[in-house]
């Protein structure tokens, strides 16, 4: 009787046994301490791995008859990952990639859902760059919280980048150019309010408002007088040249071509006029009738000093030229010689030396009147148009 009782003994022991076994193979090792990752679930399957594999990088879990169990951190960087293998799950620990760290998500498994992990990119403050940086799910979050597509200045920025939360912002730009991004009417390019207090255009100050009464004195596309009207007394003869007594801040659009019309009230008279009639009249506003200080050989008193084509001091500023092979000759060598005189009395003397352009081409200098003098100019001579040559030589190449 002994005997029999001690044999139903051990039976019994093998028996429990046995069904722990089982218990552990189903759950791939796990202990009590894994709760939460490992469950009941649909009976009939023999092992199914929803990840597809061995993969650390993707969030998955193992189905096996009865349980489920969910891919779990080993470390921080690396991953026990569960797949099957003939039926049976294997449990293999496997690094993450350099730059990446165990995380937890929440994952959909076997009509479940589940919290597993995978090995993922490390977390890094957000900037605007079209990259979830942080890993929260929300790409660019704070980016542009108040939607007036501009990047919040308080945020850094990619480089070269046009960031899609905010694609007003340059892409130049390192950081963002909101400088309120908690309302929506405070950017760049907004209307800007004078006086209260607040930059609603973001550069940097708020504008100040002007002083009502006060004389407009400036041209610079402002309504400085408060009066509501811009840069008003800057152009009164519509010449698009600003009066000379008044202020001109760049090329603002009343007057386009700048300032120093000397006679606003007469559109003939401004800077770009001709002054040539010496009719005691300075149109073009440089302090005297004609043009002060300067002369041309063009056969009028151009300075308006009683002398045509001169002053009374150098009677003429014509040049006069000389021509050693006595005209236009391509047969003969020459040199021209042309002699300028100055306002001041001074000369200056120019030497021209017919040369070969190439060995068919001759440049010809000659002289040709002009008003009361002469001056050079060169003719390009065809040389092999002839039959000739062109050959150079000391007092002056020819065709030959």
């Amino acid at each position: 009787m002994e005997e029999k009782a001690s044999n139903a003994m051990l039976v019994a022991i093998v028996a429990v046994v046995a069904i722990v076994g089982l218990v552990m193979l189903y759950s791939g090792g796990l202990s009590s301490g894994d709760a939460g990752i490992t469950g009941q679930a649909h009976t009939g399957v023999a092992c199914a791995d929803s990840d597809g594999g061995s993969m650390p990088n993707v969030a998955g879990a193992v189905h096996v008859g009865e349980t489920w169990t969910a891919d779990v951190c080993y470390t921080l960087s690396s991953i026990y990952e569960g797949t099957c293998s003939g039926g049976v799950m294997r449990r293999t620990v496997v690094p993450c990639d350099v730059g990446k760290t165990c995380a937890s998500e929440t994952i959909t498994a076997f009509g479940r859902s589940l919290i597993a992990q995978r090995c993922a990119p490390v977390a890094s403050p957000e900037i605007c760059d079209n990259i979830d940086n942080d890993r929260n799910g929300v790409v660019d979050n704070g980016c542009d919280d108040d939607n007036d597509n501009y990047c919040d200045s308080g945020m850094a920025k990619a480089v070269g980048k046009t960031v899609t939360t905010c694609t007003a912002t340059p892409a130049a730009n390192i950081r963002g150019d909101d400088c309120n991004d908690n309302n929506a009417n405070i950017r760049p390019g907004a209307v800007e309010i004078c006086g209260n207090g607040i930059d609603e255009d973001c550069n940097g100050a708020d504008l100040a408002c002007p002083l009502p009464g006060v004389p407009e004195t400036i041209c610079d596309n402002i309504d400085n007088d408060a009066d509501g009207l811009i840069d008003e007394g800057c152009d009164d003869d519509n010449d698009n040249f600003c009066d000379a007594a008044i202020r001109v801040i760049g090329y603002p659009t009343t007057c386009t071509f700048g300032g120093e019309d000397c006679n606003d009230n007469n559109a003939a008279i401004n800077r770009g006029a001709v002054d040539d009639s010496c009719d005691g009249v300075d149109q073009n506003c440089d302090g005297g009738d004609g043009y002060q200080g300067r002369e041309f050989c063009d056969g009028r008193d151009d300075n308006c000093d009683g002398v045509i084509d001169g002053t009374p001091s150098v009677p003429s500023i014509c040049p006069t030229c000389t021509d050693s092979d006595g005209g236009n000759i391509p047969l003969i060598g020459g040199i021209v010689v042309q002699t300028d005189r100055m306002l001041d009395g001074s000369i200056r003397r120019n030497e021209s030396v017919d040369t070969c352009f190439s060995s068919e081409y001759l440049y010809e200098f000659s002289c040709r009147s002009i008003f009361g003098g002469s001056q050079a100019y060169t003719n390009v001579q065809n040389c092999y148009g002839m039959g000739l040559r062109c050959v150079s030589a000391g007092s002056g190449a020819y065709c030959g």
